[in-house]
């Protein structure tokens, strides 16, 4: 029997570490990516881990949930596919459930990081947001494939600048896509009907001004509401 060496127990801290963290990134980053679709200032590093410090809990679960069911997914897949000749109607069924998942799991970063809600209760309507808005889901699918695939035409073009693009680019470009096309939909159906029943909830829009208008010095801030916020 093969004794494990310092190489292997290296890369086992390394997994262990990438289940650990995966969810709680992705918490941090769909808050900054929400927080700019929304037109709103951040504080890329004090938002990142203030994100993940009020939804560790979620992040963690939720980060598990997704490596699991990514890894069953692309099994599946692999497995109906190359044996395609005998599992051809599996093979899109399982697709489609792959397809579906994507969807699942966009939402549910989304959820985590805009409503208090436990893991059921995200699933839950994260499932029904995919179903829902299929098509809007379908398109924000559609969008990042063509950049998958201009990212993967690169890699034979030229090396480095196809790494560059798919690690610094691709999956932040990807997710501002998503949410871009996705968060209008649950503002509209959670949010807006939530600020309805609960107007004194509602955040105070910033007085509008002209451009010849001179600004009354009562109107500045000092800067505190951003502090406290």
């Amino acid at each position: 029997l093969s004794v494990p060496g310092t190489a292997t127990y290296i890369l086992y801290g390394i997994g262990a570490l990438v289940v650990i963290t995966f969810g709680l990134v992705n918490v941090g980053c769909t808050y900054l990516l929400r927080e700019t679709v929304r037109g709103e200032h951040i504080f890329v590093f004090d938002d990142f881990f203030s994100a993940i410090k009020k939804n560790f809990r979620q992040g963690l679960i939720l980060g598990v949930l997704d490596i699991v069911f990514i890894a069953l997914c692309a099994y599946a897949d692999w497995s109906y596919l190359v044996n395609y000749s005998n599992y051809s109607l599996l093979f899109f069924c399982s697709l489609a459930m792959t397809v579906v998942y994507l969807f699942i799991r966009s939402y549910a970063y989304l959820m985590a990081v805009t409503f208090d809600l436990n893991i059921f209760q995200i699933i839950k309507n994260s499932f029904i947001f995919a179903i829902l808005s299929f098509g809007r889901n379908f398109l924000a699918l559609a969008v990042c494939a063509i950049l998958s695939v201009i990212t993967y035409s690169s890699l034979y073009l030229y090396l480095p600048i196809g790494v560059i693009i798919a690690a610094m680019i691709l999956f932040s470009t990807m997710t501002y896509i998503t949410l871009y096309i996705q968060y209008p939909r649950v503002e509209e159906l959670m949010i807006e009907p939530y600020l309805e029943d609960h107007p004194e909830e509602r955040p105070e829009k910033p007085k509008q001004y002209d451009q010849d208008e001179k600004l009354d010095p009562k109107d500045l801030s000092d800067g505190s509401d951003y502090l406290n916020g």
